[in-house]
């Protein structure tokens, strides 16, 4: 819920366990979201001065905002926010107000999840997991029932419902990393692959998701 990214990608900001950053507007949302849950817990944690500076961002243009993450982002490629901003920031989004706006604005994802699960007849925690990756990192309504045609055609060309369990989430994965911006396809695949895997080699780190998360293949409870 902590996790805090500075303006190593030209988004701003991004923050929460979605990374949900400055550049799209949704950073702006969670901010106005816990302040709105807690108005005194959000003064309180962020300090009067910078808690109002922070509600001026979030209702201005986007390209401001990002502008002036920016200045407060520091370290290599400005991958980090500077102490004096990162360390209430973190203490607000772990509040229980920070946790309960992050899982109203992960709902929708989750939603979108659980019904392509069902229609991929991928309903593990496995499948669960790829299907909630696809529509964060790659958009809501990107795969399933009503998703777009390049990736339906993408699915059903390497089997589609027609595959077995396994191969139907590998397939399903590069269909969604064929029809992404060629710029990201390769970390599409590899993000996506690691899910299906479970383990792998990820950014120059290796990632173990089954031991440390517990992902796995069990069948999801109604």
């Amino acid at each position: 819920y902590g996790q805090i990214t500075g303006n190593f990608d030209a988004q701003g900001w991004s923050l929460g366990f979605l990374q949900w950053p400055l550049g799209q507007g949704t950073a702006q949302k969670l901010i106005q979201r816990i302040q709105t849950i807690d108005p005194k817990g959000f003064e309180a944690l962020m300090g009067e001065a910078k808690a109002a500076e922070l509600l001026d961002v979030c209702r201005a243009q986007k390209a401001t905002a990002v502008s002036w993450a920016n200045i407060r982002s520091v370290g290599l490629s400005r991958r980090l926010v500077s102490p004096e901003w990162a360390k209430p920031l973190e203490k607000l989004l772990t509040s229980p107000a920070g946790i309960q706006a992050q899982r109203e604005m992960a709902q929708p994802y989750m939603t979108d999840a659980r019904n392509d699960a069902k229609f991929y007849g991928i309903e593990t925690v496995r499948g669960l997991a790829l299907c909630f990756d696809i529509a964060v990192q790659n958009g809501q309504g990107k795969a399933g029932k009503n998703g777009r045609p390049d990736v339906a055609k993408a699915f059903g060309d390497r089997g589609g419902h027609a595959l077995d369990y396994r191969r139907k989430l590998r397939a399903l994965a590069e269909a969604v990393a064929t029809t992404c911006n060629p710029r990201w396809s390769a970390d599409v695949r590899g993000r996506k692959m690691l899910i299906v895997d479970g383990k792998g080699r990820f950014r120059g780190a290796d990632v173990d998701l089954e031991t440390r998360y517990g992902l796995s293949d069990a069948v999801l409870l109604a």
